[in-house]
């Protein structure tokens, strides 16, 4: 849990992945406040202050289940894995091994299986020193990596139904900690709708059972996966056009698609984003923009997040600057969540571009 690492996942799992879950969006704001005044505590090194403040948020989640709300709900699950691996790095900077290492196995318990960061993670260093109880919990989750049933494959290609060697193909890239078996039955619907090939890639960073996140640290990576899935879908649909590709994507999957467009390595055709917030590359260089000549169509909600907000504006202000297309619709009283209709907005915004 270095600096870097814990806003991430501030930000992955409380303005992208939370927000979207409406039966746990009352409880969005307090379980953010206590999540900064962690961040807060890390800073300053105030270790003991940091797990007052992560018993207290643990504490929430537990009387947010007893109370019946959020027990099936992978985000909220997202969120405890993460408040207890917290927790665990709080722990073993002040020197308490052994309540580092509860916390440690009960974020396992509840679907942290991210091996790598965790072996990489210096916080843990009083853990590491005791490698036997380290390699313990490694093992337990590679163990229940092994046995997880229907697993979300890296890639996943969508043939429209009814379609005859489909030409022109979407690709799709999803929220961090979306719910992937429903992105996947509403990209068929937008296949099926279009009559393109819909080819999702997910993202490559663990968030607990079944639940992926991009890493935004580094997003060059990422983007090479995309190129990676195209490949893939190659192999099936051999007259695919890869000089007509549409990238969509909803939120960190939106702030990916500008990434991929910005890269130059794929052209497409256009790009449309659902809640999007600009990409890593577009916040540090005020001049990338004039490097994406692709159309754009941008949807998001009336009550959306600053940092969506000010993303939009940004992204407007400067597609126009440089004479370029670009087209918003605003969902009036929605929030930062996907819609229930997003094949359906998808499509507008891709009916709009072929318009042009």
């Amino acid at each position: 849990m270095t600096i870097r690492t814990l806003a991430l996942l501030i930000s992955t799992f409380f303005l992208i992945g939370f927000a979207g879950a409406q039966e746990l969006a009352p409880y969005r704001q307090e379980m953010d406040s206590i999540n900064k005044q962690i961040r807060t505590a890390y800073q300053s090194e105030d270790w003991a202050r940091g797990l007052e403040l992560s018993d207290h948020l643990i504490g929430k989640i537990t009387h947010l289940r007893e109370d019946g709300i959020g027990n099936e709900d992978l985000v909220l699950q997202s969120v405890s894995s993460n408040a207890y691996y917290n927790a665990a790095c709080l722990a073993a900077k002040a020197g308490e091994t052994d309540r580092a290492f509860g916390y440690l196995e009960n974020a396992v318990s509840e679907g942290f299986l991210n091996v790598s960061h965790l072996e990489q993670d210096t916080d843990l260093a009083s853990l590491k020193a005791q490698p036997a109880r380290f390699s313990a919990v490694i093992k337990s989750i590679n163990t229940t990596l092994q046995n997880l049933p229907m697993r979300f494959p890296e890639y996943q290609v969508l043939e429209p139904t009814g379609a005859q060697n489909p030409t022109q193909g979407i690709v799709a890239l999803p929220g961090a900690a979306q719910d992937l078996r429903a992105f996947a039955d509403t990209m068929q619907e937008l296949a099926d709708m279009t009559g393109r090939v819909v080819i999702i890639a997910r993202g490559s960073r663990y968030a607990g059972r079944d639940l992926f996140y991009w890493d935004e640290s580094d997003f060059t990576a990422e983007t090479r996966r995309i190129g990676e899935a195209i490949e893939t879908a190659q192999v099936d649909y051999r007259d695919l056009d890869t000089d007509e590709l549409i990238i969509i994507g909803y939120s960190q999957g939106a702030a990916l698609a500008w990434e991929a467009a910005l890269a130059g390595d794929q052209q497409y055709q256009c790009i449309v984003t659902i809640a999007g917030y600009r990409a890593p590359s577009l916040s540090k260089n005020a001049d990338a923009m004039r490097r994406v000549s692709t159309p754009a169509y941008l949807i998001y909600g009336s009550d959306e997040t600053p940092l969506v907000e000010d993303s939009h504006s940004y992204m407007v202000e400067a597609f126009r600057a440089q004479l370029q297309k670009i087209e918003t619709k605003v969902l009036e009283g929605k929030g930062h969540e996907f819609p229930d209709n997003a094949a359906a907005l998808y499509k507008e915004g891709i009916d709009w571009i072929e318009s042009q």
